[in-house]
């Protein structure tokens, strides 16, 4: 279990409203829809700078090779 700490953070009104909303849509705290999202945003975040990597760096198609040749050795229960 991730150890947690507790902060302080100021949001507008709107985005609070929004934020608490989703939570209880969500069945969640606050809190923990909180770091759900800031979870979600930092791995769209990190996909993003892999993905502009990658176009720098590895031939155009080098991926989508590496892909369907992982599709085709990997047992269909470990394919994305």
């Amino acid at each position: 279990m991730a150890i947690t700490e507790k902060v302080t953070v100021t949001l507008s009104s709107e985005t609070l409203a929004a934020g608490r909303a989703r939570a209880i849509a969500d069945g969640a705290s606050f809190s923990a829809w909180l770091d759900q999202a800031a979870r979600r945003q930092i791995r769209a975040e990190a996909a993003a700078e892999f993905a502009e990597w990658e176009k720098a760096n590895l031939p155009q198609g080098f991926m989508d090779a590496a892909d369907q040749a992982g599709q085709e050795t990997l047992p269909a229960s470990a394919r994305w």
